[in-house]
C-alpha cells in the first residue's frame, strides 16, 4: 500500500510538472466551434519558466501541438500535428522568461489537452511532454 501511494504521488507530480520549465496554458477553459465552421480555434501561450533556453517544435511561425482526448478513464492521442514541407521546422528557441502565443484547431466536442514538443537543445530529441490543463470543446 505504501509503494502504491508513493507511485501515485510521483505519477501525479510528473503529470502536472512543466517539462523543462515549459508551461502550456490555453486562453480559456471552454471553446466553441466557429459559426458555420468545422473546428474551434484553441489559443494557447507557451512560457519558459526554466533557467535555460528550450526549443519548441514549430511549423513556420506556429508552435506545433499534439491533442489528447479524455476517453473514459485515460488520455489518448486524438491528433498529432503536421507541417507542410514549405514551412520551416527548424527548432524554435524559447529563452528563459519568454513566452509565445499560438493556436490549434480542434473539430469535435469533447474534453482535451494540448501536448507540445520540447527539446533541451536544438539537436536533442523532441519530447512531447509539456501538457496543458484540460479544456472543453463544444
Amino acid at each position: 500500500l505504501a509503494v502504491l501511494s508513493v507511485a501515485l504521488a510521483l505519477g501525479c507530480t510528473l503529470a502536472t510538472a512543466p517539462a523543462n520549465g515549459v508551461r502550456v496554458e490555453t486562453l480559456g477553459a471552454v471553446f466553441d466551434r466557429e459559426p458555420g465552421g468545422s473546428f474551434a480555434p484553441v489559443p494557447f501561450v507557451v512560457t519558459n519558466a526554466g533557467a535555460g533556453s528550450v526549443f519548441l517544435a514549430p511549423c513556420g511561425e506556429r508552435v506545433m501541438a499534439a491533442v489528447d482526448r479524455w476517453a473514459g478513464a485515460r488520455w489518448i492521442q486524438y491528433s498529432g500535428d503536421a507541417c507542410p514541407a514549405v514551412f520551416s521546422m527548424a527548432p524554435l528557441e524559447l529563452p528563459p522568461g519568454s513566452r509565445l502565443e499560438s493556436v490549434r484547431g480542434i473539430g469535435e466536442p469533447g474534453r482535451y489537452r494540448l501536448r507540445l514538443g520540447v527539446m533541451a537543445a536544438a539537436s536533442a530529441p523532441t519530447e512531447w511532454s509539456a501538457v496543458s490543463a484540460p479544456f472543453e470543446l463544444r
